[in-house]
Formats: C-alpha cells, sequence, structure tokens
C-alpha cells in the first residue's frame, strides 16, 4: 500500500513539474530535459526522421548490437536500427535501407560491392 502511495506522489511531481516548463516556458526546466534525454539515450539522438528516404544509402556503424533491432550512428548522431531479422555485432559497418516502423531505419550489413563506384 505504502508503495502505491510513493509511486501517485511521484507521478503527480513529474506531472506538475512538466506542466509548469510547459505553462511558463521554464527554459532551465526544458534545458534539463534535453540534457535527461542525451543522458537516457547515450548521446544525441536523432528522431525527426520523415519517410527515411533522406536517409537511404547512407552508410554508419553499428552501436549497441542489433539482434535484430538496436542503435547505429551516422555521422556521428545516434538512431534506431532494424534489420530483417539478422544479428550485427557492434562494430559492424552498415548501409540504410530505408524506414522501418516509427522513427526505426532499416539497415542491412555494408557488403564490398556497396563501396564500389
Amino acid at each position: 500500500m505504502e508503495i502505491l502511495l510513493i509511486i501517485g506522489l511521484v507521478a503527480i511531481l513529474v506531472i506538475a513539474f512538466g506542466a509548469r516548463a510547459l505553462l511558463f516556458g521554464d527554459q532551465s526546466a526544458i534545458a534539463n530535459r534535453q540534457n535527461l534525454a542525451r543522458l537516457i539515450t547515450g548521446g544525441n539522438q536523432s528522431s525527426m526522421l520523415t519517410d527515411g528516404s533522406e536517409m537511404k544509402g547512407k552508410t554508419g556503424k553499428v552501436h549497441t548490437v542489433l539482434k535484430p533491432s538496436g542503435k547505429i550512428i551516422i555521422d556521428g548522431q545516434l538512431y534506431e536500427a532494424s534489420t530483417w531479422g539478422e544479428y550485427l555485432s557492434a562494430g559492424t559497418r552498415i548501409i540504410v535501407i530505408g524506414k522501418a516502423m516509427g522513427q526505426t531505419l532499416r539497415v542491412r550489413q555494408l557488403l564490398p560491392e556497396d563501396t564500389t563506384t
């Protein structure tokens, strides 16, 4: 019973401080939220993808193991990505082949023939 009370109070505090930032434009709260997002995601994560076509053909590296989803890095930016079922280890070179669901990029391992011009 006590745990439910504690969870409820925490939820109320989170809602109250979030509403204050939205209503009054508390810039320090907004900056702290961005810092918190960086801490949670492990860096700068781009999540404002449209249809993924602007990313198609870009290459990068696997940041966290893709089994089949995880994080990749392209041009220093962190993105959510998934494969068609393949498992790719961290450091594996990848190429974007499209967009999966939501803000997730569809990728596959970069093959030697992908780099020939």
